[in-house]
């Protein structure tokens, strides 16, 4: 009797907590979502960078707390896959207080994603993705190793993306990794680079335009890059009368985040290097009837001009206002920016992939210092 008299007690008591635990759950997933959807746009000044910064650091912080807290108070809702594959992304903009802290952080992190890639009760599309952040973080550390002169398995990191694609052959995120995977392969393994390049070129879809674009970056390599024109400022340039000197030409736009996002490091290695021999030449894709997004203001060459004074560009640009029809664009096959091409002294492409901290090495690399 008190047997059954405990039971239906405990069930009562069950069923009396389970809304309030439910809502207990709606509302950190709430809390939670309220800071992922958090934006810069309207509390952060257009154009002040440190206070960019300072948004997305205080936001990562915040995100990565408030997903911990609702798995750990909710391991089992079905809601926790998105909120750790959604949380793994901003780790980049979080601060630890030492290396300790770091790295297990990365490690929680690269456990949420694996537990989100290999799970059956994971919806098929957030595993996709998972997997492809998983192979994300490993095409990431291949190219930091061989910035630091490292060896890395370029053909264990194909075959990983073989076998994603064969998981997933209708994912969108395939083209990602694969121009990812070919970034590394230009600096480990050109002969394989070009192999899988003109495998994917002799498909269909987005994976073909990706194989002809790379087939035709990699067949850049080693080969003399000819260019002559006269500058926005009328300074002549001739990539011929460059010889001896180490030449990075830059593919870029004022209107390009990204491109924008990398200027302070092509700037330091410019003031680093240039009086050693290392030259920039910039080839602007601004113009062209692009205006979705432009903050830059600049739609003439006096505007172009006012803008590299103002960033502090010094070095030549070719600017003739027409966008991706640009004929330098168009000769070099560039689908994307920034686009880079750095050239030896001898004139021969060496690298296509000559940015973020490979660019500095790379750079010392062919002036031989």
């Amino acid at each position: 009797m008190k047997k059954r008299f405990l039971a239906a007690l405990a069930l009562a008591l069950a069923v009396l907590f389970l809304p309030a635990f439910a809502a207990d759950a709606d509302a950190d997933y709430a809390a939670w979502k309220s800071v992922y959807e958090r934006s810069p746009r309207d509390v952060v000044p257009r154009g002040d960078r440190a206070a960019q910064d300072a948004f997305w650091t205080r936001k990562a912080g915040d995100l990565d707390a408030l997903a911990q807290q609702f798995l750990a108070a909710h391991p089992a809702d079905a809601r926790r896959w998105e909120v750790m594959l959604r949380t793994v992304p901003m780790d980049r903009w979080l601060q630890w207080p030492d290396e300790a802290a770091r790295a297990a952080s990365q490690a929680r992190h690269r456990d949420w994603l694996a537990r989100t890639a290999t799970s059956n009760e994971a919806p098929i599309e957030l595993r996709d993705q998972a997997q492809a952040q998983l192979i994300s973080v490993e095409i990431d550390a291949a190219r930091s190793a061989l910035t630091h002169d490292h060896t890395v398995d370029s053909r264990a990191l194909a075959a990983r993306l073989d076998e994603f694609g064969e998981t997933y052959p209708d994912s969108r995120n395939r083209a990602r990794l694969e121009q990812m995977l070919f970034a590394v392969l230009s600096l480990s393994d050109r002969a394989l680079g070009l192999e899988r390049a003109e495998r994917l070129a002799a498909t269909s879809g987005p994976l073909a335009q990706v194989g002809k674009d790379w087939v035709r970056k990699l067949g850049l390599v080693g080969q003399t890059m000819e260019m002559k024109f006269t500058a926005a400022d009328g300074t002549e340039v001739d990539l011929a009368a460059l010889r001896g000197k180490v030449v990075l030409v830059d593919f870029w736009a004022t209107w390009c985040g990204p491109c924008m996002n990398e200027m302070p490091n092509v700037k330091a290695v410019y003031a680093k290097f240039h009086a050693q021999g290392f030259e920039i030449v910039g080839i602007s894709l601004d113009g062209g009837g692009i205006t979705k997004g432009i903050k830059s203001g600049v739609k003439t060459r006096e505007d172009f001009l006012a803008f590299l004074k103002r960033e502090e560009m010094p070095w030549p640009q070719h600017f003739a206002n027409e966008g991706w029809k640009n004929e330098f664009a168009q000769r070099f096959g560039i689908k994307s920016i920034p686009a880079v091409f750095l050239i030896g002294k001898d004139g021969k492409v060496v690298s296509t992939e000559a940015r973020g901290e490979a660019l500095e090495a790379q750079v010392r690399r062919a002036l031989g210092l």
